[in-house]
């Protein structure tokens, strides 16, 4: 009868345990899901993706082995000994009194082993990290290493990091091995010893033989669970490194974002907005602008003078290191994410294709579009002689990232992507960048009909393409050079004058060499 109870309560108990871990890892993936979701690019740009990757799936995995299998035995290894000492304390107190004195050698191994495992496992995790980072961006970028012949050194690389790791492995291991034969010596040595004194006491008539063979049997469950706990605490720590790891950002502080815009976010001000990724160098420095509510504001440059950072700023993916970005006279630091991006789309090189059909990456944006709205946004971008050439319209696939498109045909569908839904903004970063002259000529058509009713913010270091815009910011190092239209600037002027000229001469050269 005592059988089967214990065996139904273990059943039970395992069940429970099951159950409480897939909860557990449920609120985990989520929370950290939604906390990165509320983190910015600046507080998330020290995780790697591998390693968020890695965190959220395998680490949190881990932890299943710490919820079902180490607290339950933290529980039972506290409570069976005490119950053990109680029950042969009531038959034969020398006996209980000697296995008390022996309890703190388990757990003292096992706080031998935590801190053995506190030097182990962070370079164990490290090096499993590195090891995902190096594979992750080898896959991504296998194209380019088999283009410029170099897999064998990436190759080579890889086999290196899969060494470190395998090293750090193997001494995590070999930590585990022999604590845990340590820890077996011990609760077996004292199961024994138990037994061989239960047994001495029955037959010097010390105990009766019905008190000596329950003693026997029942001093054995004594180190048992102790021991279970030194193993358990072996087969979840890699758990509790990843738990460690989880809690790093999750505790990173947010600020309250609580604020929602209903309807317009103009007026958009920046009031002197200085920003850095570096506290030894300023991208951006003192820049104050009111936007229009609409029109096109061009913002051009030098490579490196902060016109990217300046969209980056706008759609608060970072924050400002002085002054302040207003949106409808609300500080932007305090407006929900999501109710910046339901007003400002933002089109830029990082943009994303999704595996699926056309249909799919057009409708992520907007999941109420129209099959008529779809092929109407596709017309705007220039994608709809695409469309018409094969038969399967906007059912054709698209596969991982979008590797059966080219850069220009990625970049119109992120364009069309991006017309289906109303937005107020339009921050427009390099759109052109991959595409022909009579796209470019389209989608420019397409930006200035838009431009009647929205903000464009075209950030361009092509000038030809800024000349029509009713305001170009000339940035030079993070500053505010000068503002006005191509005519005003192009007269008054000397630096922007200059890299018209340039911009001219290369152009001229590249058209002539092309009819060559």
């Amino acid at each position: 009868m005592l059988i089967v109870l214990r065996a139904y309560i273990i059943k039970n108990a395992s069940l429970m345990n099951s159950k409480i871990a897939t909860s557990a890892k449920h609120q985990l993936r989520e929370r950290l899901f939604t906390k990165l979701t509320k983190l910015s690019r600046k507080e998330t740009e020290s995780y790697g993706s591998a390693e968020l990757t890695q965190l959220g799936i395998e680490g949190i995995e881990q932890l299943e082995l710490y919820f079902s299998i180490f607290l339950p035995q933290v529980v039972f290894g506290l409570v069976a000994p005490v119950t053990v000492f109680l029950i042969i304390s009531c038959f034969y107190v020398p006996m209980a009194l000697i296995l008390l004195f022996s309890v703190p050698l388990i757990p003292g191994l096992i706080i031998f082993a935590n801190h053995q495992a506190k030097k182990k496992y962070p370079k164990y995790w490290k090096s499993y990290t590195l090891l995902g980072d190096v594979f992750y961006d080898n896959v991504l970028g296998l194209s380019v290493l088999k283009s410029y012949v170099a897999d064998e050194k990436e190759h080579l690389q890889l086999n290196h990091q899969a060494d470190d790791f395998r090293v750090a492995t193997m001494r995590v291991l070999k930590m585990q091995l022999n604590s845990i034969t340590i820890m077996d010596l011990v609760a077996y040595g004292g199961a024994a010893f138990s037994i061989l004194l239960g047994a001495t006491s029955v037959i010097q008539q010390q105990l009766n033989p019905f008190a000596g063979i329950f003693i026997i049997l029942v001093a054995s469950e004594f180190f048992l669970p102790l021991r279970s706990l030194g193993s358990a605490f072996h087969i979840a720590t890699n758990g509790i490194m990843a738990l460690k790891k989880l809690f790093l950002i999750l505790d990173i502080p947010v600020h309250e974002r609580s604020t929602e815009i209903a309807h317009s976010i103009h007026p958009i001000i920046f009031d002197h907005v200085s920003f850095s990724y570096q506290a030894s160098n300023e991208i951006i420095k003192a820049f104050s602008f009111h936007f229009p509510t609409k029109g096109i504001v061009a913002v051009v440059g030098q490579s490196g003078s902060g016109k990217s950072t300046l969209g980056l700023l706008l759609s608060n993916e970072y924050q400002t290191t002085n002054g302040v970005i207003t949106l409808n006279d609300i500080d932007i630091n305090l407006i929900s994410y999501s109710s910046i991006f339901k007003h400002i789309a933002v089109l830029n090189q990082d943009n994303y294709c999704f595996q699926g059909t056309i249909r799919d990456n057009l409708k992520l944006n907007y999941a109420q579009a129209t099959d008529s709205e779809c092929l109407l946004a596709l017309e705007k971008a220039g994608l709809s002689s695409y469309i018409s050439s094969n038969s399967l319209g906007l059912d054709y696939p698209i596969l991982e990232r979008g590797s059966n498109l080219s850069g220009g045909e990625k970049q119109r569908l992120f364009l069309a992507r991006m017309l289906l839904k109303p937005y107020e903004v339009f921050i427009l970063d390099e759109i052109t960048s991959s595409i022909d002259y009579q796209t470019e000529q389209l989608i420019m058509k397409t930006v200035h009909e838009l431009s009647s009713t929205h903000l464009i913010i075209l950030i361009t270091h092509r000038l030809k393409q800024a000349r029509k815009a009713d305001q170009i910011l000339y940035l030079e190092k993070g500053g505010l050079l000068c503002l006005g239209t191509h005519e005003q600037l192009i007269s008054t002027n000397k630096n922007y004058h200059e890299l018209v000229l340039k911009q001219e001469l290369l152009e001229t050269y590249l058209e002539g060499d092309s009819r060559g």
